[in-house]
């Protein structure tokens, strides 16, 4: 089955890139970073995740106010979601 981690962290942008690049080299293939099927009519089942490392992240707007504002101090700047064929 999937490993989900579930990342909080209070980081700058460049931070934030530096660490997404190490998972990738820690956890290589092993990292879910596209979808399994990209036209599939449903989410794939723990069955086709296993052995998978996923990681839950809020996803941060790149803007103007985003350059200005410090993130570190917990304001919230948008969600990461899964896309769903189905809700469309």
């Amino acid at each position: 089955y999937p490993v989900v981690l579930s990342i909080e962290e209070h980081c700058d942008v460049k931070q934030q890139k530096m660490m997404a690049q190490v998972f990738k080299d820690v956890f290589q293939d092993k990292l879910l970073m596209e979808p399994l099927e990209p036209e599939a009519e449903q989410l794939p089942s723990p069955t086709q995740l296993k052995g998978k490392i996923i990681i839950k992240h809020k996803k941060l707007n790149i803007d103007e106010t985003f350059i200005k504002k410090d993130l570190r101090k917990g304001d919230k700047q948008g969600e990461l979601s899964i896309w769903d064929p189905i809700d469309e």
